[in-house]
């Protein structure tokens, strides 16, 4: 072989080894003789680092990207461009014909995004004005309360804006930035600055440049994993209608909610039991947010002799929280009672042990008024096994002050660690006594000290050793990234995931939190939003099984739209045919396709996971077929929504099978009644919820096969009441067009406190100050002081005292509305 040859050789290497960065926006091969416009190419520019800003935000919204170089223009299929970019040094590079093509083909229907004054933009119709602005804010037309700045101020050159769409403006002179031109049948995005520099994310000029494009080409989610989670503190939302909450975090693709447990049980119970209802029968999961040392306010100030003490003696009030002393003995079993008891009063999901750390993160012992722990009980064991009283390392005068004992200081950083890892082992261990009980999923939540080592010293948090912690127990492990870490870009939770990953052992699962919090100035925005928000999202999500998000409360409106098709990844479907698709993904999502009058297959099986605008799909690479249902054929049971993922799936003669994998318990969303739930061979009785016409069934976690067999013959009548599906002891009837339900389950159900009189045969119910009496075979009742004349009075039917539905209902002042297709009766609170 020539040294020529091996010179080609060694050349073409180099010039795919810095096209490498973009392996991770995976293309699939695209079919040239389907459906056009399937391709997003962008065209490079002469270093590869300036092409990061596009690849990066294309990618967060799903979308695979095609490079090539302007010299390359000519190959081009230009029918199937989806969308052209060419970023500003790319555009000045193009020779007048190239300019001309690009400029015929939008005319015929391309999308282009272009940036800045070249002589493409002038052959779009730009009108430039020969001004310039200096430009170091903006001003955004759908965000105006959006305060976006630079820090280094950008010349734009002026153009006239008044026959396009303008999106984005100089917040000083009004000067366009932004904007959006029709030519011919196709339509252009034009940028008078560039995206972003060399190693750039985008967001630190254009923070809401994905929303422009989503909007002036109406892109279409291409696919979606609803599967966020977030954080909610009920102190933020207890004026809010609890299930009208619940149903707006569905449609924001939130999947799992940490609920804040510090508040008072007479407080909160009001609005926790209809919201965790109202979130199940959104197939919503809900976990009990545990923020230990911080019990509750009332807790504190109870027990004064538990109070955690700081450095300086105080009791320790920092900021928010109001903290105790876990380590000692008596404080820690008070503290598990409370515990148990506010694990018991609700239907959690599961229990998040959070942020069991002392303080304080930004200043460890460099601050004495914020530094813990310092109870008595602290101080003794530290003394038993050091010989001194820690309190020393503050006394500046004595031999034992930190800042020039290096020892001391060692010495009671270890302990403290050694005391964080020991209180969160013991409560850990003790929510997995309660979880087979109580059904509890069970996480953690520390801040990562791998990547911050400094957190180990200031609040006692080792990474390693709740690794380690995670080996010995069966939890999620969830990862936040320290205060220090909030401003820097969202490359770093590759950084945390890989160094997380490489310490866990295979299966373990990990999260990663992500706070969306005002920060210090550097940035654009006060806080996480538009692309940063949705690039943090993207990043988390290739690295974690869970990405949930700090808080609900803090996140801008407009920024959970996306959210779903961030958490979905890079996906492809290509069409193969006039109703024929390959996908690629590498977890369960859902593809938007028109459903309606279709029936589908998924590899050449029946397919179920079926909703009216779309299709859910497994990981990894599929091929899916629909034909027209002219017969009606497609299954009658369709599972339309799931938080799981999807191992395998078919329709049956009986209804349909699938086997799942969830870290956590399943709802799966079901067209019709479920009937018969068979789990790995066994019938059980799973709990089933019903909203707008559909059921939400709850399933186990861990791996598992399932089949659902509609009911057969006629339907019986069910009862949703709070959008959960009431079992009772003795199925209830219609007489007259009145239907009538069993007394003690449908009081119970209520939460009413009522009394049977035997030898009367008349009962007596109260629920929250609302009355009512009746007497069986009485058509005459009492409801809150007045009369009412029973259509149909209460009478006994195999040994069981049987009621009118909305006479009771209504007495205790709920509301009640009948879904004859469904044979549902919907029951809920009256709303005052």
């Amino acid at each position: 072989m020539s040294r020529k040859t091996v010179l080609s050789m060694l050349l073409i290497f180099v010039i795919l080894a810095a096209w490498q960065p973009y392996a991770w926006s995976r293309v699939y091969a695209q079919d040239a003789s389907t459906s056009p416009r399937e391709n997003i190419v962008l065209v490079s520019a002469p270093e590869a680092k300036e092409n990061e800003p596009y690849v990066r935000m294309l990618q967060a919204l799903g979308r695979s990207v095609t490079l090539t170089d302007p010299g390359s223009l000519e190959r081009l299929d230009w029918a199937k461009v989806k969308l052209l970019v060419l970023p500003g040094r790319a555009a000045s590079a193009l020779d007048g014909s190239a300019a001309e093509r690009i400029a015929a083909e939008v005319s015929k229907g391309m999308p282009l995004y272009t940036e800045q004054r070249t002589s493409l933009s002038e052959k779009l119709g730009l009108a430039f004005d020969g001004t310039q602005a200096t430009v170091s804010g903006l001003s955004d037309t759908d965000h105006p309360e959006a305060d976006i700045r630079w820090d280094n101020p950008q010349q734009i050159a002026g153009f006239a804006s008044r026959e396009l769409s303008v999106f984005t403006k100089d917040a000083s002179s009004g000067t366009a930035v932004v904007a959006g031109g029709k030519r011919g049948e196709g339509k252009f995005l034009y940028s008078a600055v560039a995206l972003g520099e060399n190693g750039s994310y985008g967001y630190e000029r254009l923070p809401y440049l994905h929303e422009y494009l989503a909007q002036w080409f109406e892109w279409k989610p291409q696919a979606e994993r609803p599967r966020l989670s977030v954080f909610m503190d009920w102190g933020y939302h207890y004026q809010e209608d609890p299930y009208e909450l619940a149903d707006r975090l569905k449609s924001y693709g939130v999947s799992e909610v940490h609920l804040s447990t510090w508040y008072e049980l007479e407080q909160i119970t009001s609005f926790y039991k209809p919201f965790i209802e109202a979130a199940h029968s959104n197939g919503i999961s809900v976990y009990a947010w545990i923020e230990l040392p911080m019990v509750s306010q009332a807790f504190w100030e109870a027990h004064p002799e538990w109070r955690q003490k700081t450095a300086q003696g105080e009791d320790a009030h920092l900021d928010w929280r109001y903290l105790m002393a876990l380590e000692d003995p008596a404080c820690m079993e008070a503290v598990k009672a409370e515990l148990r008891k506010r694990l018991a009063a609700f239907a959690w999901d599961g229990a998040n042990l959070a942020e069991l750390y002392f303080e304080s993160p930004a200043s460890g012992p460099e601050d004495p008024s914020k530094f813990t722990p310092m109870s008595g009980a602290f101080r003794q064991s530290f003394q038993a096994k050091h010989g001194y009283d820690p309190l020393e390392a503050f006394d500046a005068g004595g031999s034992r002050y930190f800042k020039t004992n290096a020892e001391t200081l060692k010495q009671l950083t270890d302990f403290r660690a050694q005391t964080v890892l020991d209180l969160n082992r013991e409560l850990m261990q003790y929510l997995k006594s309660l979880s087979g009980e109580l059904s509890l999923d069970l996480w953690m939540t520390q801040i990562d000290s791998l990547h911050e080592s400094n957190m180990r010293q200031n609040i006692g948090v080792d990474s390693q050793q709740f690794i380690r912690l995670q080996n010995e127990q069966d939890f999620t492990l969830q990862i936040e990234d320290p205060y220090t870490m909030w401003g820097l870009g969202p490359d770093r939770y590759e950084k945390l995931g890989k160094a997380y990953r490489a310490q866990q052992r295979e299966g373990e699962k990990l999260a990663i939190d992500i706070n969306i919090v005002e920060r210090s100035a550097g940035l654009p925005t006060k806080k996480q939003t538009g692309l940063e928000f949705l690039m943090l999202v993207s990043e988390a999500a290739k690295q974690a099984d869970t990405v949930t998000v700090y808080a609900v409360n803090t996140v801008n409106p407009q920024d959970w739209s996306l959210a779903s098709q961030a958490l979905a990844g890079t996906t492809s479907i290509v069409k193969r045919g006039e109703q024929a698709w390959e996908t690629a993904n590498d977890r369960t999502v859902r593809y938007a396709m028109n459903t309606q009058g279709k029936r589908f297959s998924l590899d050449g099986k029946p397919w179920p996971f079926v909703d009216r605008s779309g299709i859910w799909v497994p990981g990894g690479r599929h091929r899916i077929e629909a034909a027209d249902d002219t017969q009606r054929q497609a299954a009658s049971l369709s599972i339309t929504d799931l938080n799981a993922e999807i191992v395998d799936g078919s329709v049956t003669e009986q209804g349909v099978a699938f086997s799942y994998e969830a870290s956590g318990p399943a709802y799966i969303r079901v067209s019709e009644w479920p009937g018969a739930v068979i789990v790995d061979g066994h019938a059980v009785t799973a709990p089933v919820f019903y909203k707008d016409g559909q059921y939400v069934v709850k399933l186990p976690k861990g791996k598992h096969a399932v089949q659902l067999s509609p009911s057969s013959g006629g339907q019986t009548v069910r009862l949703a009441l709070n959008r959960t599906i009431v079992p009772f002891t003795e199925p209830p009837v219609v007489v007259d067009g009145t239907s009538l339900f069993p007394l003690a389950d449908l009081l119970q159900a209520m939460g009413a406190k009522y009394e049977w009189s035997p030898r009367e045969e008349t009962v007596s119910a109260e629920r929250e100050g609302y009355v009512l009496w009746l007497q069986l075979n009485n058509p005459l009742a009492r409801a809150n002081g007045e009369d009412v004349r029973l259509e149909v009075p209460a009478t006994l039917r195999n040994e069981k005292t049987m009621v009118p539905l909305r006479f009771v209902s209504e007495a205790l002042h709920y509301e009640v509305k009948w879904n004859e297709p469904k044979q549902v009766i919907e029951v809920r609170p009256k709303k005052d």
